[in-house]
């Protein structure tokens, strides 16, 4: 059985996996009426998986050479971005702030600090 951890709660035994555009259908199913009735566009699922929403990003599983999610991996996101559930991933720092960082860190080391 597979463990689940903070950093990744898919449960291959107990969740069912969608691609990532699967992900994108299944949403523009349960949500119709949203923005006119048009379907959800895969690159927001991708958005969702990199830069989240608040902080809050959806879980996903490496599959062969395929990102994969899952139905209740997406019951989740939604819950924690209502507030019902505790954020279990923490957003990663953009390119820019890392670059900000090592650029800081290096003037650091040159000052000799």
């Amino acid at each position: 059985m597979i463990s689940k951890s903070a950093a990744n709660a898919i449960d291959l035994d107990n969740e069912r996996v969608l691609s990532l555009g699967q992900a994108a259908r299944y949403v523009s199913d349960k949500f119709p009426e949203r923005r006119g009735g048009r379907p959800l566009n895969l690159s927001t699922v991708h958005r969702w998986v990199g830069r989240g929403v608040k902080g809050i990003r959806l879980e996903v599983i490496q599959v062969g050479g395929t990102r994969t999610t899952t139905i209740e991996a997406i019951h989740r996101f939604f819950e924690r971005l209502a507030g019902r559930e505790p954020a279990a991933v923490v957003a990663r720092p953009s390119i820019s702030q890392n670059r900000r960082v090592a650029a800081a860190e290096k003037s650091l080391e040159q000052a000799g600090i």
